[in-house]
């Protein structure tokens, strides 16, 4: 049995909502306290008492079978309502193998066990349950409507602290054009104010990504003449069409652990590109920065103006900058750090300063055709 999902409010006799309201959960009849869990796989167990937080809200509370007591008190323990005997009911997911599957298995069943996105095993799988009143607008990967049921939604049970983009579909395998599964990801994440993860892998995208939550690429990478380029890659594969930015990052993020190139660039190599005309088919820039954006351990390499133009109070550490057309670094905007970075060659200048009051310290920067630092 569930109590919550999606998060209830709790609420005073007047409709207020209870900050640190607390709910205890006994044996029925007893005064024993009852594990309750946080997901429906019953693998993480909530704290006694569970805690509203600061709206009110309760976090999911899951039973297994059996009778309980249900105690729901103020932040300082009053008493404010008890029901017993509530019976915890047996979960049973029906097991299905993808998402398609997913979506037209009979709404009767209330859970559902899905092996995967594409393909059992592809990690885009998931627990879900049906809620027969939900009306929110589909995203693909975490809220599933029915094929044979336009009332209600299948939602997907998270416990993690980060959503993962194979949950919408991306499949990073160097082939599939991922753009609308990334963006769907970062979308779904922005509304749960969450960061998004993308796992190894090369991801094609065919537009410029909007970007509005944080995102973090995979722990590791692959080493090269005293460089880390990450283990996620993010490679604009239609030139300089369609967008001419690959991320475009808004204010107060973090980007880690990503490397972004074009597709005349799939590989990392010690060599100057060509200036134009042949960077006229690659995309402008990789990344674009709003505001207190922190980039972190990110590779960009082979694009025709910038690899980064970072914007006002830009925090950029421990990343490479190369192969790009007439910077690797644009500074944008004022009052940013750079530091620990790599900026090596590119066929213009390493950096390019457009903006004051830079901190820039312990960088190596070499073998760039033009300045090193202009």
């Amino acid at each position: 049995m569930h109590f919550v999902l999606p998060h209830c409010t709790m609420v005073d006799t007047n409709g207020v909502p209870m900050v640190g309201a607390k709910l205890y959960v006994y044996q029925s009849g007893t005064t024993t306290a009852a594990t309750t869990w946080a997901n429906l796989p019953r693998t993480v167990v909530n704290p006694t008492p569970v805690v509203a937080d600061a709206e009110g809200i309760l976090p999911p509370v899951w039973l297994a079978p059996g009778s309980y007591r249900i105690e729901l008190r103020t932040a300082s323990d009053e008493l404010v309502s008890a029901v017993d005997p509530v019976q915890g009911e047996p979960v049973t997911a029906v097991e299905v193998a993808t998402i398609a599957d997913l979506q037209i298995l009979p709404t009767r069943h209330a859970y559902a066990h899905v092996l995967g996105y594409h393909a059992a095993n592809d990690s885009g799988g998931g627990f879900f349950y049906w809620d027969a009143v939900e009306t929110a607008v589909t995203d693909g990967g975490m809220v599933i409507a029915s094929s044979l049921d336009s009332a209600g939604r299948w939602i997907r049970v998270v416990d993690a602290e980060r959503l993962d983009a194979r949950w919408f579909g991306a499949k990073g395998d160097g082939a599939t054009d991922d753009t609308a599964a990334l963006q769907a990801a970062i979308d779904a994440a922005t509304a749960r104010v969450m960061t998004l993860f993308v796992p190894s892998g090369t991801f094609h995208t065919s537009a410029t990504l909007n970007v509005t939550c944080s995102v973090v690429g995979e722990e590791g990478g692959t080493g090269y003449n005293n460089n880390t380029f990450p283990r996620t890659k993010l490679v604009k594969t239609n030139g300089n069409t369609n967008g001419n930015v690959v991320l475009s990052v808004s204010e107060s993020l973090t980007l880690a652990r990503i490397w972004v190139a074009t597709a005349r660039d799939p590989d990392y190599t010690l060599a100057f590109y060509p200036t134009t005309p042949a960077y006229d088919v690659c995309p402008d820039v990789g990344i674009v920065t709003a505001k207190r954006v922190r980039i972190e351990n990110i590779a960009v390499s082979g694009f025709r103006l910038y690899g980064l133009e970072a914007g006002l109070s830009a925090h950029v550490i421990a990343s490479v900058f190369s192969q790009c057309g007439v910077a690797g670094v644009r500074f944008a905007g004022n009052d940013g750090v750079f530091e620990g970075n790599t900026v090596r060659h590119n066929s213009g200048d390493g950096v390019l300063a457009s903006a004051t009051f830079w901190r820039v310290v312990n960088n190596r920067i070499e073998w760039n055709s033009g300045a090193g630092l202009a």
